[in-house]
């Protein structure tokens, strides 16, 4: 970036790490966001949980498509999400994480790791959802519980996105 170093107190990274499908590419983006945080700054990123195509190809029935189903074995496998079909409900070329994946990237950068966060939960699973969030008490319980889960890495792969929270000593 053509930034000096230590410009920004607050760097929000929201796409570069599912986008960048190879470790050392990642590595060298978060590295570039410590290089311009200031001292105590603060790093917010995003990255797609390894399950995302799973959950969205059961929920959504795009595995009554054979190759969506090697889509999403290859996911499950090794994060290489790749869509070679014309559906563009497939999405595209991305890396999936595994919520200590991203945590080992975020220490590996020389960051120091605050917190990892469910971004999406199981909200993003729940059918009717819109309609279902008119009602305040649904609203409130749905809120409660997820406040309570957001934090636990054994759930976290079930949310579409992660947010991982660090900063530069």
């Amino acid at each position: 970036m053509e930034y000096d170093s230590e410009y920004f107190d607050v760097v929000l990274m929201f796409g570069p790490l599912y986008h960048l499908t190879e470790k050392d590419a990642r590595l060298r983006a978060l590295s570039e966001a410590k290089r311009v945080l200031s001292k105590g700054g603060i790093l917010f990123c995003a990255a797609v949980s390894r399950y995302a195509s799973m959950l969205d190809g059961y929920f959504r029935n795009l595995i009554s498509d054979p190759r969506f189903i090697e889509i999403m074995n290859r996911d499950l496998k090794d994060g290489q999400h790749r869509n070679s079909t014309e559906n563009l409900d497939y999405w595209t070329t991305a890396y999936l994480h595994k919520p200590d994946e991203l945590k080992e990237e975020l220490i590996q950068s020389g960051l120091k790791l605050e917190n990892l966060y469910a971004i999406d939960s199981f909200g993003w699973l729940i059918p009717n959802f819109q309609e279902k969030w008119q009602n305040k008490d649904y609203q409130h319980l749905l809120l409660r519980i997820i406040r309570v889960i957001e934090k636990d890495t054994s759930l976290m792969g079930i949310s579409a996105h992660i947010m991982g929270v660090a900063s530069k000593r």
